[in-house]
């Protein structure tokens, strides 16, 4: 028993490790790469936001496919969570050398399908490594690692010189991340499966078709504060490059402790309720985003947002959602949350061509009353 929990314990330790590193090469990268395509390269609105789009897709797919593909061979998980962050890297490299907006985007979509396939797994991992009756709390401490990665990310992306050199920061980043999962991230998989049993019976419940309607919509408003928000936030706002960095990491920081604080309460009180909850703190929160230009309503009003959003991805990505189809179910999480951040991002970039100013409050306002519309139909206090 001793083995297996040391076992436990350096699997759940390098996949935390693995999800701020890598969270923090991911957010080094993003702003980096998109304002490199729009001040260097001449990029519009649409194609800076077609980065994300074309990653999202990918990945949207990636998910879903990976999901059923663990079901039947969870043995070929491992792999993929030890080997997927070398050519994640590489594709990182890419990004600082590519002269086209075409191009980024096609490394982009490669670098969702690597991703989709990477962070499906990597869940699956925590879900059935931590112990019942903890996982939404081991979940929400590996999404809360991947928060203060992300505020990093920021902070080192406005701490260096220029883009290029930032972009090439996170390569790096990248690959030693590989390196940690490489050593740390074994397979245990099969022996902790059998020795729970899912929480839910019968398969897809309502609870899981809410899921699932919940986490399209959080994936959406979680891909408006990427590219979007940075075009939004230095051309409507007038933010400066360094002021835009240091506003995200403040944002991402200020939101890291919800994701640890949701998933215990979740553990106790059940998920749904929790959920929410978020729902709620992000509905108004985007209008506060969407309608303010003081500074500090609008640092206020994307720290509720990151910190719901980012809060509530770990309570949808829990393996008892759905009694033996977990990995079908989490990859279908995935992927509809990928599936928002895709399409979201295009019709804002859309709007905002349209409308720059009172277009980007529409967007915002609108997802808010989407996001409170979604918490009214909430399903029964059921614990998953």
């Amino acid at each position: 028993m001793g083995a297996l929990a040391t076992k436990e314990e350096r699997f759940l330790l390098g996949a935390t490790l693995v999800a701020f590193t890598a969270s923090m090469a991911f957010y080094l990268i993003k702003p980096a790469l998109a304002l490199r395509l729009r001040s260097e390269l001449g990029a519009s609105a649409v194609e800076v936001t077609a980065l994300t789009s074309g990653f999202m897709v990918s990945r949207a797919l990636a998910a879903t496919v990976s999901g059923v593909a663990g079901d039947r061979y969870p043995g070929a998980e491992g792999a993929v969570r030890r080997l997927a962050l070398f050519p994640i890297a590489a594709v990182g490299l890419g990004y600082a050398l590519v002269e086209a907006p075409g191009v980024a985007v096609v490394l982009s979509s490669v670098h969702g399908f690597l991703s989709g396939m990477l962070w499906l797994c990597m869940q699956l991992g925590v879900g059935y490594t931590a112990e019942r009756g903890r996982r939404n709390t081991w979940l929400g401490i590996y999404f809360t690692a991947g928060t203060f990665g992300a505020s990093a990310g920021y902070a080192a992306y406005a701490a260096l010189p220029g883009n290029r050199d930032a972009i090439l920061a996170g390569a790096v980043l990248y690959a030693l991340s590989g390196m940690v999962a490489l050593v740390m991230l074994g397979s245990s998989r099969g022996s902790v499966r059998q020795g729970g049993k899912p929480a839910c019976r019968g398969g897809f419940t309502g609870v899981t078709f809410w899921v699932l309607g919940v986490a399209f919509l959080t994936g959406g408003v979680a891909g408006l504060m990427n590219e979007y928000l940075y075009v939004f936030l230095t051309e409507v706002q007038g933010l400066s490059r360094e002021e835009l960095g240091h506003m995200l990491a403040v944002a991402s920081l200020a939101g890291a402790a919800g994701g640890v604080v949701a998933g215990r309460l979740a553990d106790r009180r059940g998920m749904p309720g929790v959920a929410r909850a978020l729902l709620v703190i992000a509905g108004v929160s985007l209008m506060v985003l969407g309608f303010m230009r003081w500074w500090v309503p609008v640092l206020l009003g994307i720290s509720g947002v990151v910190m719901a959003t980012r809060a509530v991805m770990p309570l949808l990505r829990n393996v008892d959602i759905a009694e033996g189809a977990s990995g079908t179910a989490v990859g279908l999480s995935n992927t509809l949350s990928n599936a928002g951040s895709a399409l979201f991002p295009v019709i804002a970039g859309w709007v905002y061509e349209v409308s720059p100013q009172g277009g980007g409050s529409a967007v915002f306002a609108g997802c808010g009353v989407v996001m409170l519309l979604l918490a009214l139909v909430c399903p029964s206090k059921r614990r998953t």
